[in-house]
């Protein structure tokens, strides 16, 4: 197989931090790069976000609030679908 080497600038920071991302998903740095140049190269399109996504502060208060909840009990686990349909017929038959 033939390579070709592409050498990039970055700062050091990032990539110690795309190098960590990457090997938590059991990738190497390169194989990350590659999948996006193949992308690149099959879609001829790619995304750059110059701003980081902000949840609302709408959306703060729910997560906070659904923590707490959990941290409570407050929550209902289900194995299967039909027990969560169970959990919901009973909560309307309580009615």
């Amino acid at each position: 197989m033939n390579n070709a080497i592409i050498n990039i600038r970055t700062k050091v920071e990032t990539k110690k931090l795309a190098q960590k991302k990457a090997e938590r998903l059991g990738l190497s740095l390169s194989g990350v790069l590659n999948g996006l140049l193949q992308d690149f190269v099959a879609t001829k399109d790619f995304h750059v976000s110059l701003e980081r996504e902000e949840p609302s502060a709408w959306l703060k208060e729910q997560l906070k609030k659904s923590e707490e909840d959990r941290k409570a009990g407050r929550v209902h686990s289900f194995k299967s679908i039909d027990d969560s349909l169970s959990f919901l017929k009973s909560l309307r038959n309580d009615s």
